[in-house]
């Protein structure tokens, strides 16, 4: 990752340098990089859903979502029981009223 910050991180919070661990600067920096790999999934024109995409760059690497045109397959751990429990995970709803996500140039 320091090639990424080298790229993505600034000073946000005028301390005089960039920092990794602060989150000033890094969440700043993680959501350019998040509109860079959008940017490049979007002009690369892979059908299906934008965000699952750049979520799946972030993860697996951009270079794997462009060669499987999509988001790359991936290894399931072997099952360790073949009973399962009620999931009690839940999506979240996002709160009315919000924009939906937009990064700068992405259209």
């Amino acid at each position: 990752m320091p090639a990424t910050w080298a790229v993505v991180g600034r000073d946000e919070n005028g301390t005089g340098g960039s920092d990794p661990f602060d989150p000033a600067d890094a969440i700043p920096a993680m959501a350019r990089y998040d509109c860079q790999l959008l940017a490049a999934i979007t002009h690369a024109g892979i059908p299906g859903d934008q965000i699952d995409l750049m979520l799946a760059a972030y993860n697996a690497g951009l270079a794997a979502v462009l060669h499987y045109h999509g988001i790359p397959p991936t290894r399931k751990p072997a099952p360790t029981s073949t009973a399962s429990a009620p999931s009690s995970r839940t999506t979240p709803t996002p709160p009315a009223g919000l924009p939906p996500p937009h990064c700068p140039g992405s259209g």
